[in-house]
This record gives C-alpha cells, structure tokens and sequence, in this order.
C-alpha cells in the first residue's frame, strides 16, 4: 500500500509542475467561460440538454481524451527514457502498485483541472443568475468517466511506447481515430452492410469506442434520449449501470496489460 501512496503523491508533485496541466487548465477554463458568454442567452434544447450544455459536452469530447492521453503516455516514457524503470527493477518494485499509483496521481491532477473549468463556469453562471448546477453535474461525471477510461488507455499505450515522441504520436492518433474520425469511419462501415446487419454492427461498434459509449449515457441522462431514436434507447435501456460496468472492465482489463507490459520491458 505504501508504495502506490508514495508515487501517486510523487505524481501530483509532477504533475501540478507540469506546464502541459497548466496549459491544459487555461484551456479548458478558457473555452468554458468563452461557451458560456456565447451561449448564455439560448436555452432552447430538451430537458437539461440546452445549447451551452451541448456546446460544452462537445468540448469535453475533444479536450478531456487529448489531455489525458497526453499526461498519461508521458508520464510513463519518461520514466522509460530517464531509466527510472530500471531503478525501480533493481529494487524490486512491483509494476501494479507503480502503476496504480501513477494512475491515482495523474487522476487527481486531471481532476483538479476539469473541477477548475466547472468551477468557473457555475460561477460565472451563477452570477448571471442562471439555471442552477443540475446539467453541470451530469457534464462532471461524463468528464470524470472519459479521464478514467482514456487513463487506462494511456497507461497501455505508454507502457509500450519506447520514448516520449512515440507516446505523444501514439496519443495524438489513438485521440483522433477515437474522436474526430470515428463518426465519418462508422458512417463508411455502416454504408457497406446489408441493413439487417446494421444495428447489431452499430451496438458493437458504439461499445467499443469509449468516448461514444459515454456521449450516448450523457446525452440520455441530461434528457435528450430521444434524439437518439428507439434503436439508441434500447441500446440503453439498462441506463447508467451497463456503460459503469462496462467502463470498469475496460480500465481493469488495460490496466492489467499495461502491468504485464511494464513487467516483461524491465531491463530492456
């Protein structure tokens, strides 16, 4: 226990140095505030899915993958390329606990970075006398759900990864095949299947990809499902339980492989 305790807080003290968080924050807060100001005056939407709610669900979208594969890959292809793995080796460090307490640490600074952007953002709009926190909380925890996932995705990837320029292509094309090219690749696959094959292919191909999988229970649970179609609400039915297990076995399942992999790289 003590030593996923002892790098997780080595990993804040990092990460809270770091000028990539720093960046990140301004971003975010940034963006945040400027979708607020743009979109203040329009509440028109369903349930709590109004126009600055969406406008911000898509920001998260883009900005949360790309920095949490960013810190992530980074933190662990320094630590190949500064042969800190191998010091770790020679005191027989186990790779679980290690990358536990990566994991922990790089959570928490990611964290801190998104409740600052909220943070900003609920109080710009509570001074401004708006609706209230209740789309925020939802945003939070679709932010929280994609930080997770793409941290275990980060871990993997930076296990693998031989530098830190590997790590950073390999997060910026993991961030763009995931987010940007994904709905014109669903949309290329889906065009070529007979029509019977098309929801099964669709349901396979939505749970796969966790940015997806998180949008569709975020816009379901800020009451927006039914743009979505019957075939979506099916899909959900279950509500947030099913994408919370499935998330959970996602993260369990890369963070194991990444421990395997940081394993049987030591000394090489």
């Amino acid at each position: 226990m003590a030593v996923w305790r002892a790098v997780a807080r080595r990993e804040m003290r990092l990460g809270f140095r770091s000028p990539w968080a720093y960046g990140f924050l301004a971003l975010f807060t940034g963006f945040a505030l400027a979708l607020w100001l743009i979109g203040r005056e329009s509440l028109l939407g369903l349930g709590g899915y109004t126009r600055p709610v969406g406008a911000l669900l898509n920001l998260i979208l883009e900005l949360v993958p790309l920095m949490t594969l960013m810190l992530g890959t980074q933190a662990l292809a320094g630590d190949r390329e500064d042969a800190t793995r191998e010091l770790l080796a020679a005191y027989a460090v186990p790779a679980r606990p290690y990358l536990a307490g990566k994991a922990a640490g790089l959570l928490a600074v990611l964290a801190a970075v998104e409740a600052t952007g909220f943070g900003a953002y609920a109080l710009a709009d509570a001074l401004a006398g708006g609706p209230g926190p209740g789309s925020l909380a939802g945003l939070a925890a679709f932010s929280f759900g994609l930080t997770v996932l793409y941290l275990a995705w980060a871990l993997w990837l930076g296990a693998r990864a031989a530098d830190r320029w590997q790590a950073l292509t390999w997060s910026a094309a993991f961030w763009f095949l995931t987010v940007q090219v994904w709905p014109t690749l669903l949309v290329a696959v889906l065009s070529l299947l007979p029509y019977p094959w098309i929801t099964p292919v669709l349901t396979a191909l939505e749970l796969v990809n966790p940015a997806e999988l998180l949008r569709l229970t975020a816009v379901l649970l800020l009451g927006a499902g039914s743009v979505l179609g019957p075939a979506y609400l099916r899909l959900v039915q279950a509500g947030p339980g099913v994408t919370a297990a499935l998330g959970a076995v996602w993260a369990g399942g890369l963070f194991l492989l990444a421990a395997r992999r940081w394993e049987r790289g030591r000394g090489i």
